[in-house]
This record gives C-alpha cells, sequence and structure tokens, in this order.
C-alpha cells in the first residue's frame, strides 16, 4: 500500500494537532475498510528541510513524545506543542514522513507530504 500524501499547515506559535485512523482499503460499495489493529505499533513522524536532508531532523514526534497510538481503532493522535511550533522561525516550507512499525515487525509509511508554518505575528509571550 502506497502512503498517502497528506500536506499539513501548522501555525507558529500555536498547538498543531492531527487525528489519523490507519483502515484496510475502501470496501468494494466506497465505504471506508476497516480500522487496521494498531496495538503495540511503534510511530514515527519527522520533518525535514527535505526529504534525504541530513540529521538533524527539524523535529522527531515518537510514540513517547507526540503521537498517541491506538489499538484495535487504527487510530493515532499526532501533536507538536506551542513551545515547539514557535522555534519553527528558520523555515516555512519542510517535508515529512510518517512510519508505524508492527510489533512482528512490518513496517509501513502511512503518510507523506509537505509542511507549511504559518509565520506568527503576535509574540505568543504576550498572550
Amino acid at each position: 500500500m502506497t502512503a498517502a500524501t497528506y500536506n499539513i499547515t501548522i501555525e507558529q506559535g500555536a498547538t498543531w494537532n492531527l487525528s489519523v485512523i490507519y483502515r484496510a482499503p475502501n470496501n468494494t460499495d466506497g465505504t471506508p475498510g476497516a480500522p487496521i489493529d494498531v496495538t503495540g505499533c511503534v510511530a514515527t513522524m519527522q520533518i525535514r528541510t527535505a526529504a534525504g536532508a541530513p540529521d538533524p531532523a527539524i523535529i522527531t514526534l515518537t510514540e513517547t513524545s507526540g503521537i498517541t497510538v491506538g489499538t484495535t481503532d487504527g487510530s493515532f493522535a499526532l501533536m507538536i506543542d506551542e513551545s515547539d511550533t514557535l522555534a519553527f522561525s528558520t523555515w516555512t516550507r519542510a517535508k515529512y514522513d510518517f512510519y508505524i512499525t508492527f510489533p512482528a515487525g512490518a513496517t509501513r509509511r502511512l503518510l507523506v507530504g509537505t509542511v507549511t508554518v504559518i509565520p506568527t505575528i503576535t509574540d505568543p509571550t504576550n498572550v
């Protein structure tokens, strides 16, 4: 299964959230497929200035920092807090991808796309 392309926009200085449900392919009648059990999966998302850009990544999210992994519902909750997005001040466009690894070892890239940052105008320390 090829990764889905999903471009994201992050407002600098604000918390960013994305909910993802990993599903089987659509049914023949066009309805969404059943959620895939992600119990025990390891999840990683990285944002980089470009595909293949050298380390360090701009930010790395994992199930211990920014990703909540669901269970039989196939859900993932991704979050970057406002202090991290505030640091996104030297770039406005980058690339990301989101991988999961199942307990048996199979790895899937679920999402890939462009990240666009909307710079803040207001000084967030005065909000």
